[in-house]
């Protein structure tokens, strides 16, 4: 920052703007190195969510049964994956039509999907391979639109069903699994270091540490006058309130 506010004139406001984004890249990616990554597993009922959570996790923290919408409380577990600890939330079963249910506790239940959804930095978003593909609620892709998105394509020991051409460009980042047989978890270990962040991380990178300072830069990004990058510069660098 001080770089900056001293060659204000000889920089061009495209190269402050960026090495600001460069700054606030690194910074998210840090954050979740320090802090950990939560992962929320969603999906249909049935598409193997809690096998998936007991093979990352590396010991059984769900029931697993072949009966439908067996998970209706969170159930967690953590794993180690490269420099990224990653809490994983497995959630009660998306069933076509959020609204539409008449069990009480399956509303519940598919509320709390809804809210764990909103706090999660990535979300594994597991389909059955070896069926033909759901139709998904609009209340979900809404919420999920602007995520981190893995789509996790399970069961691909079975044949498949399932054509990923017919899914939303949401849900364009797969991976090929078995939960079942643990064939593919690595390729989803690197798919999931990649989505949040961590390859290739430079830790020489400056980063930003408070919600100020990100604030600041995410103006200074959005900038069009270098007049104004000077003053959000100066603001940052000496730390006005």
């Amino acid at each position: 920052a001080q770089d900056w506010l001293v060659n204000i004139n000889e920089n061009s406001l495209d190269e402050i703007k960026a090495e600001t984004g460069r700054i606030l890249h690194a910074s998210q990616a840090a954050k979740l190195m320090i802090y950990g990554c939560t992962g929320v597993l969603t999906g249909p009922p049935n598409s193997g969510k809690s096998s998936l959570l007991n093979c990352l996790a590396g010991w059984q923290k769900a029931i697993v049964t072949d009966i439908k919408g067996t998970t209706r409380d969170w159930v967690e577990g953590t794993c180690q994956i490269g420099p990224l600890s990653l809490t994983l939330i497995d959630t009660a079963g998306l069933e076509d039509g959020l609204a539409a249910s008449q069990d009480t506790i399956e509303k519940v239940a598919q509320r709390k999907t809804i809210e764990t959804l909103g706090r999660a930095d990535i979300i594994l978003f597991v389909l059955d391979n070896s069926e033909p593909v759901v139709e998904l609620d609009t209340e979900f892709i809404e919420i999920i639109a602007s995520r981190k998105v893995i789509t996790i394509l399970n069961k691909s020991d079975l044949p498949s069903k399932l054509d990923p051409t017919r899914l939303s460009n949401i849900f364009s980042n797969t991976v090929q699994i078995s939960a079942k047989n643990g064939t593919g978890i690595e390729d989803l270990k690197q798919k999931i270091l990649q989505t949040s962040g961590m390859i290739n991380v430079d830790l020489w990178q400056p980063i930003c540490f408070t919600r100020r300072q990100e604030n600041l830069l995410e103006q200074l990004s959005n900038t069009q006058s270098k007049q104004q990058a000077a003053t959000i510069t100066k603001e940052l660098f000496e730390g006005q309130v």
